[in-house]
């Protein structure tokens, strides 16, 4: 078992040695209990950060960080996802639709009969608002940059 850093295999949360096929829930690295430390899965979206510096990096054939030289064991390894999954404008819609309607079906059932009227088109008002907001942000972040 070798304590290189890769993108193909699940590391220890602490120092990034790979953790498969450990018979325990401690590493042999660090001696950090994994179930507390956490394992970090293999992802291409991952990126680390020096728990010193900061400086930022996908992967490492050292443990030493490249900007100011601390030893990562010690200082830490902190992950940061660079790029959250994204879903497409119309999946969201979709699944803001079924949510609010499953909600407000709840709420017009148990209001009183005579401020159903009203309740109706402020639950419209704001699902309508809903798919501005939603429709917005979902275009803001994914529209090219303007020139």
């Amino acid at each position: 078992m070798s304590a290189t850093k890769s993108t193909e295999e699940s590391v220890c949360g602490h120092c990034g040695y790979a953790v498969r096929g450990l018979d325990s829930f401690t590493c042999p690295e660090c001696g950090s209990d994994l179930r507390e430390v956490g394992i970090v899965a293999p992802s291409p979206t991952t990126l680390s950060r020096c728990g010193n510096c900061g400086h930022t990096f996908r992967q490492l054939s050292t443990y030493d960080c490249p900007d100011c030289g601390a030893d990562l064991r010690e200082v830490g390894i902190v992950p940061i996802v660079s790029n959250p999954p994204r879903y497409p404008l119309w999946q969201v819609l979709a699944t803001w639709t079924l949510a609010y309607w499953i909600f407000a079906s709840i709420v017009l059932t148990i209001l009183p009969s005579d401020l159903v009227p009203a309740a109706t088109i402020i639950v419209v008002v704001i699902w309508m608002t809903g798919y501005y907001l939603i429709a917005r942000g979902h275009w803001s972040r994914t529209r090219p940059p303007r020139g």
